[in-house]
């Protein structure tokens, strides 16, 4: 698939996984998230650990989230307003109005459309905070961020959100719009906040950039799963997002750069299935299939059935966000294969790489073999 082809599907995957999400707040039914037995939820762990070890190999992935959280929501939020009935000109006087009527408007269409949809998709909790209508500068609050919520990062991280807020409102009032976050719940603010105005205001645009920089972002996969796992056994929604918040970071972002995906993805994964090696032998009995299987539904990601064949094993696996409807994308392979390389190794002390993989029917299947 060449760069030009990728972005295309990634676009039209995207679109799927907006309409995915708009039906759930309309009278329509709800399309399919092809998850049988895991259901609509997939615990926060999975997505957040994806994009956070991602950056931290390559700190150019922030911005890669950042456009594609902008470009997917800003194409979307016109088709969502359309659908909902709102004209294309609703806001076309915004700029003769004073603060509190662009406030009190633009507060009731947020609510309406996309807080509501943030809230359905456990994404988080939006509020409109405040507009300043002669600077052309807005403030939205976050709480409950699913992009970092339980990360413990040392810098805001919320780069996905930044770019969605800004294409959203960007959509509503028909203009390019930036976005950079001034405080971020995963480095231990209450809430995430995100300024937005003109890509060419610097009150924008400075900071934007200087989040957007190289840095460095220390991850702790144990931690972050240990406490998802905890989070999810006491029933704390916080612990869990839509699966289709989880396909859209893919398709938008992974996919669209295949560049960044493969060995990375992969490399990815492995080391986080060597970190919490440990834990999950503190918190699981069992033989190491079993061990799996339990772990991989216990964070609702995935149906796993590990079949030991000599010193290898082949696993099958189902409802994996990255091959349930609509994404069913062998690109996004990798992180599993990694993960699982790792888990099989350690946990059985046999020395595996991952050899294959193919379909059947609706399952994956992969295939581990000694490592000569």
């Amino acid at each position: 698939m060449t760069q030009a082809s990728s972005s295309i599907a990634a676009d039209r995957l995207s679109d799927q996984l907006w309409a995915r999400a708009l039906s759930k707040i309309t009278r329509g039914p709800a399309e399919d998230a092809g998850r049988a037995t895991m259901g609509d939820q997939i615990s926060t762990f999975v997505p957040q650990v994806a994009t956070s070890l991602l950056m931290s190999s390559n700190p150019a992935f922030s911005r890669v989230l950042y456009a594609a959280g902008y470009a997917s929501s800003k194409r979307n939020a016109y088709f969502i307003m359309r659908r909902l009935g709102m004209p294309s000109d609703f806001f076309w006087k915004f700029d003769i109005w004073d603060d509190e009527r662009a406030f009190t408007t633009l507060k009731k269409v947020m609510d309406r459309i996309f807080k509501s949809l943030m809230k359905k998709t456990a994404q988080g909790d939006l509020d409109l905070i405040s507009v300043d209508v002669v600077n052309g500068r807005f403030v939205v609050e976050f709480k409950g961020c699913a992009e970092c919520s339980g990360v413990g990062a040392d810098r805001s991280i919320c780069f996905f959100h930044a770019g969605m807020f800004a294409g959203v409102l960007g959509a509503m009032l028909d203009r390019d719009l930036d976005a950079w976050e001034s405080e971020c719940g995963g480095s231990g603010h209450g809430a995430c906040r995100f300024v937005i105005g003109n890509p060419t205001d610097r009150e924008i645009a400075a900071p934007l950039d200087d989040q957007l920089g190289s840095f460095t972002i220390e991850v702790d996969p144990v931690g972050m799963v240990g406490g998802s796992l905890e989070r999810l056994r006491g029933d704390d929604n916080s612990g869990v997002v839509d699966v289709g918040y989880y396909q859209l970071l893919l398709a938008s972002s992974v996919l669209s750069n295949l560049e960044i995906g493969g060995d990375a993805c992969f490399e990815t994964g492995a080391r986080v299935g060597a970190e919490i090696i440990p834990l999950i032998r503190e918190q699981y009995e069992g033989t190491p299939e079993q061990v799996i299987e339990s772990l991989y539904s216990d964070l609702r990601y995935m149906t796993v059935d590990v079949i030991p064949e000599g010193d290898g094993f082949t696993v099958v696996i189902g409802e994996a966000p990255e091959i349930a409807s609509p994404l069913n994308q062998a690109a996004f392979v990798p992180f599993i294969a990694g993960e699982l390389d790792s888990l099989l190794e350690g946990l059985s002390g046999n020395a595996v790489r991952f050899a294959s993989s193919e379909r059947d029917g609706e399952s994956l299947r992969l295939v581990f073999v000694p490592e000569v």
